[in-house]
């Protein structure tokens, strides 16, 4: 490579501007290195493709880990039941995007059933202690019920015991007539 460096020096340093002038030898440069440039830039583009892949593969790896990373830990905390949800959904269709990408349609059936029945089962197990109720009816139901029914009973609960806190509220007109 350093060699076509060189001569690509010695072609570029003209000492007349117009071309009739040229030597021989420096046209035979100039085609010789335009034929190498040619040459070289064809070589890598031929490589091009390989090395995007590789990289894309490195990619889609590093950020499956780090998906893998953040789902496992991830728990409602101070989120909302539906903010949780988009936020543990969002996490796994990122995650399955990647591991769907690389499989047969023989091989993706079987995946999507575990990845299905993974979702479901750790949905439930990552709220807060306030759901523990539910999450124990849930789990023990058999058949287990679908995501979107977890969901459901969890907003119901929600609801359910926004509706207790209020109702204890000593200033609520529903105990008023107690006084």
């Amino acid at each position: 490579m350093s060699c076509l460096f060189a001569l690509m020096a010695k072609t570029t340093q003209l000492e007349h501007s117009n071309f009739r002038y040229l030597s021989k030898g420096k046209i035979c440069r100039a085609i010789l290195m335009a034929t190498l440039l040619l040459l070289t830039e064809t070589k890598a583009m031929l490589l091009m493709p390989n090395w995007k892949s590789k990289m894309h593969n490195q990619n889609n790896t590093t950020w499956r880990f780090q998906l893998e990373h953040n789902i496992v830990p991830f728990n409602q905390d101070s989120l909302s039941i539906s903010n949780f949800y988009h936020q543990f959904m969002n996490l796994w269709t990122e995650y399955t995007n990647i591991i769907y990408a690389s499989l047969t349609s023989e091989g993706l059936s079987s995946v999507q059933i575990v990845h299905e029945t993974t979702i479901r089962d750790q949905f439930p197990m990552n709220l807060r202690y306030d759901f523990e109720s539910v999450r124990s009816n849930l789990m023990y139901k058999d058949p287990i019920p679908s995501l979107d029914a977890c969901l459901n009973d969890l907003l119901r609960e929600k609801q359910h015991l926004l509706t207790q806190s209020s109702l204890k509220n000593k200033n609520h007109p529903f105990f008023l007539w107690h006084i």
